[in-house]
């Protein structure tokens, strides 16, 4: 086993003053080499046109500045024979235009003053200089695309990348299998080279673990040594598991057979208790309905029945049919949704072991036979994983780094996303109940439900955005320190932690978090760019620990990635409940008993029933308590988005517990998630706490003002005129871009899959005029962030620069 935390016991990771980093630390490789996207670019075509650009630019303003000199010179030539020739002259130039033969000639020039004569003849040189860029420029482009074509085909060969796009788009990936097969001058028509070339560039630069497009694996701190120290080549596994999505679908339809429902086992649902004459309880559809039933004295009876036996038959009670159709009893499936090999627990005709399409085959047998499909979607999850130790990393050379993230961490309580949940939570509970009373949390959960106002309209909005009108108090006063901190990270940081200490209460740090970041060079050391923060406690590690051990790999010691806090017990689901995503090993105190869902019992188990709900008088917040009374943080340790999950678990976490993405994007933080004027360009700079970039850079405007070809324009004429826009704005060629449709609410733009970061290159045809495509309605928000670290930096795997990204754990050993 890899021991990252050293030898005999050693600690090698970075600690300080109330927090200490995971012994274990995630890396993520992009599967594509970065180099591959420079071969890609067009770059005599892209300088041709920046020359243009700055050629035309100074003609128009020498133009303009030679425009009244002009005009008082030729009025003096009262009868000369060159003041026609003269006008035409001025008023071509103005206009920017070249004049003809006549009205250039040295005829008329001479006419003119000598300085003024001088300025003309510069000018007139400059535009046919212009002239000749112009008619250069897509020939140029022309040839340059030729080349760009025979590289793009070159790249595209690579086996990783063939086998990621057969999974990612099975469509498109059999066009590129005929176009290496066949002539090279047969390519994929133009919307499919679009398409390769984006996920191409996806593959260079950006390090989300799908299939091969990305590698991850475990890196080892060294209390010495360099900051970074990659591995001399990037050796890499598959490693593909059954997706979990399938399972519930399965086992209902299995039920259905009267075979195997009379001898599955038989649960109380967990959620069940009584309230007002009823049993309630929540139902197995997704949208998890609140059920009751008449709390009846048989009722109660069939209840203790099942509870007072080790999982009973239904062939032994055929009589309580009706509330397993309720959902109050639930069918047991003989199967760990978080084994391996779920479906070796089911007997013929699964065969453990079996071919992926082996296994598709024989669930849709089993599926359509009793009316049922398999989901629209893979059936399996792909990942490349690293077996062998993933480099290391200096402790000594990260630890200022280290210092300064955990300061990001203590400040991240201003930015959890669902406080909006738990302060209405906390008024909604005051009001209802009486700031000493102690609760049960399904009552709770119920009554927000059927009477919650405010309550229940946030429960049912993922992003929670306060409302403009009449927000209260606290949200004013949140809405005030927000853009109080982002005034000081820019003006003046070094009053960012003092500023801190005087928030309010329920202003309260994340226990644990996970940092994705690119390391940077700075000049007094390692700089860090954070990409996104997400809950920790084992979040993303865990998930990476399974695959790693699935591949045969040396993983770190389980242990090494819990962040057990003072005073609280972490929680979380270990039913699947969404995906192969959520697939891990156990990382938390406890789990969650959860109704229709069964994962492993690895963790003392909590029972819902026996949650209770408390108002912390110091904070104003609601705390959650086990039936000991022990505080209880709920936390999703998934990989699947918190808003995915069903809706009683969404509850547990927004109300009583940490989001699992504890910082949302920077540009999402800017002041004001609203669009900006129409014509109007906004830039924000970037921002650092200390060495950490906590907000790259980045430009906000509408879609319909970035710049696009006019209709019948090409791409050539196209060029110069978005370098002069690139170059007034100060956005470089190379850029990463969101698209935001905030038609529909900000919970719709933030969740809507253009959103997610594309990256740009103008000087790459095809990554232009693909984003060029996608940009779509011409009043959304579109944001262009910078590209930090420069790709050029990229950590040498084997020689060649690879997209890095390290998964770093933060956690509070202070309460």
């Amino acid at each position: 086993m890899i021991h990252p935390a050293g030898i005999a016991g050693q600690s090698r990771h970075p600690a300080g003053h109330g927090y200490a980093v995971s012994a274990a630390v995630a890396v993520r490789v992009a599967g594509v080499p970065v180099d591959v996207l420079d071969g890609l670019r067009c770059t005599r075509t892209w300088r041709l046109a920046g020359e243009l650009a700055t050629a035309l630019q100074w003609l128009r303003e020498e133009g303009r500045a030679l425009s009244e000199p002009l005009y008082e010179a030729i009025g003096a030539l009262a009868g000369d024979p060159a003041k026609p020739l003269l006008v035409a002259l001025r008023r071509t130039i103005f206009s920017g235009r070249g004049p003809g033969r006549r009205a250039r000639s040295d005829e008329a020039l001479r006419a003119l003053p000598p300085h003024l004569d001088d300025r003309v003849r510069r000018w007139l040189a400059r535009h046919d200089q212009a002239e000749r860029l112009r008619a250069a420029l897509a020939p140029t482009l022309d040839g340059e695309q030729r080349t760009q074509l025979a590289r793009l085909r070159q790249a595209v060969t690579d086996g990783g990348f063939r086998h990621g796009l057969s999974l990612g788009s099975p469509v498109l990936s059999g066009r590129l299998d005929a176009w290496l097969e066949g002539p090279a001058d047969r390519p994929p028509d133009r919307q499919e080279l679009l398409a390769l070339a984006r996920y191409l560039a996806r593959a260079a630069v950006k390090t989300s673990p799908y299939a091969t497009f990305a590698v991850s694996g475990f890196a080892s701190w060294t209390s010495g040594g360099p900051a970074l120290q990659p591995p001399p080549q990037l050796a890499w596994r598959e490693v593909a598991e059954l997706d979990r999505a399938v399972l519930r679908p399965l086992w209902t339809a299995l039920t259905r057979r009267p075979e195997v429902r009379d001898q599955a086992r038989l649960r109380v649902n967990p959620t069940a208790h009584p309230a007002g004459g009823r049993i309630w309880f929540l139902g197995a559809a997704a949208t998890e309905p609140l059920c009751s039933v008449p709390d009846t004295p048989a009722v109660r009876q069939a209840l203790e029945w099942v509870r007072d036996r080790p999982g009973p038959a239904l062939a032994a009670a055929p009589g309580l049919a009706p509330l397993v159709e309720a959902g109050l009893l639930e069918l047991v499936p003989p199967f760990d949704e978080q084994s391996p090999d779920p479906l070796d627990r089911l007997g013929p005709p699964f065969e453990p072991g079996a071919a992926p399409e082996a296994v598709r085959r024989t669930l849709e047998d089993v599926l359509t036979a009793d009316g049922g499909s398999l989901p629209d979607k893979n059936l399996f999850w792909h990942s490349a994983v690293m077996p062998a130790p993933a480099g290391s990393c200096g402790s000594t050379a990260w630890q200022p780094a280290c210092d300064d993230l955990d300061t990001v961490r203590r400040l991240l309580g201003l930015f959890d996303s669902d406080l909006t949940v738990k302060l209405a939570a906390a008024a909604f509970f005051r009001d209802r109940y009486g700031p000493a009373a102690a609760v049960s949390a399904l009552e709770l959960y119920r009554d927000a439900h059927a009477d919650g106002g405010r309550l229940r309209e946030l429960l049912r909005d993922p992003v929670g955005a306060p409302r403009a009108a009449e927000p209260s108090p606290d949200l004013r006063t949140l809405a005030e320190l927000r853009a109080r901190f982002w005034e000081l990270v820019e003006h003046d940081p070094g009053q960012v932690e003092p500023f801190a200490a005087g928030w309010p209460a329920f202003l309260r740090a994340p226990g644990s978090v996970c940092f994705y970041v690119q390391p940077v060079h700075r000049d007094d050391g390692l700089g860090l760019v954070v990409n996104t923060v997400t809950a920790g406690y084992g979040r993303g590690l865990s998930r990476l620990h399974r695959l790693v051990t699935l591949a045969g790999g040396d993983a770190p010691d389980l242990g090494e990635l819990r962040a057990p806090q003072p005073g609280v017990l972490s929680a979380e689901c270990r039913a699947i409940v969404g995906g192969g995503l959520n697939l891990r090993p156990p990382t938390a105190d406890r789990a969650l008993d959860y109704p229709f869902g069964h994962g492993d019992d690895h963790l003392p188990v909590l029972d819902p029933v026996e949650l209770t709900v408390r108002l912390d008088p110091a904070s104003g917040l609601l705390d959650l308590l086990d039936r000991d009374g022990a505080r209880i943080r709920p936390v999703h340790l998934g990989m699947t988005a918190q808003h995915w999950l069903p809706p009683w678990l969404q509850f547990l976490i927004r109300a009583f517990g940490e989001p699992s993405v504890a910082m949302v994007p920077g540009w999402v933080l800017r002041p004001g998630n609203r669009l900006p004027d129409a014509g109007v360009v906004e830039r924000h700079p970037r921002l650092d706490v200390g060495r950490v970039t906590l907000v790259r850079a980045c430009w906000r405007l509408r879609t319909g003002d970035f710049p696009a070809p006019a209709k019948g324009q090409g791409l050539a004429g196209h060029l110069p005129e978005l370098a002069r826009w690139l170059d007034v704005h100060g956005i470089p060629p190379r850029f990463f871009a969101r698209v935001v449709d905030l038609r529909h609410g900000l919970a719709v733009g933030l969740l809507g899959k253009d959103r997610k970061p594309m990256y740009v290159d103008v000087a790459d045809p095809l990554l232009l005029t693909g984003f060029l495509r996608a940009i779509g309605e011409p009043g959304s928000l579109l944001v262009l962030e910078e590209v930090l670290p420069d790709p050029a930096h990229a950590p040498l795997y084997g020689g060649r620069r690879r997209v890095s990204e390290y998964i770093v754990q933060v956690s509070a050993t202070d309460g």
